[in-house]
């Protein structure tokens, strides 16, 4: 990776420089792939999300009004692109031996386990677009505050307090997950 801004390489982009795109496609590739691969599609949709995200931003770029925010613009539109996958899905029943076959458990531990990680999944899909992409951005995409403050052009301490209150909110739908305080020995 070289030293040139987002804004350069877009604006080197726009002026029919194609180096400057792959440019761009390889600062962002990895950190994209890891996104859509959590964003709940199918794993084998994954590869056509992340390209068609990288083909619709090269078409569209010259509509992007703040070239510095590529990054942010991007990652916005491979969300997007994976809710519109997620939403043409048709649901498949779960086959409980492929689970316990991954993860080593009993089917019955496993089906609990996926369904508690599809319950995730949802309630991070559900948050608003600002809550979901910080979300995504720091735990999916391996994302420090500060990274994710760049990306999105935004100061750290909006992205740590919106961390915050994503999390509160992920806690309040997800409180059903957490054991039983009154389970156990009395």
């Amino acid at each position: 990776m070289t030293g040139n801004s987002d804004r350069d390489l877009v604006q080197r982009t726009l002026a029919g420089d194609t180096s400057a795109f792959e440019e761009l496609v390889d600062r962002y590739e990895e950190r994209i792939h890891v996104l859509v691969t959590h964003s709940g599609i199918a794993a084998g949709e994954t590869d056509d999300v992340v390209q068609d995200a990288f083909v619709q931003a090269y078409r569209k770029l010259g509509t992007l009004k703040k070239p510095g925010s590529f990054g942010s613009w991007l990652y916005k539109t491979a969300l997007r692109l994976s809710a519109e996958r997620r939403s043409r899905r048709i649901p498949l029943p779960l086959d409980v031996e492929d689970v316990s076959a991954t993860r080593g458990g009993t089917p019955a531990s496993d089906a609990a386990s996926a369904e508690s990680r599809a319950i995730v999944r949802d309630a991070v899909a559900s948050l608003d677009e600002h809550y979901r992409v910080t979300v995504m951005l720091r735990y999916f995409g391996n994302m420090s505050c500060d990274e994710i403050a760049e990306h999105l052009g935004e100061p750290a301490g909006t992205i740590r307090t919106r961390l915050h209150r994503a999390n509160a909110i992920l806690r309040e739908k997800l409180g059903m997950l957490a054991p039983s305080a009154s389970g156990g020995a009395t």
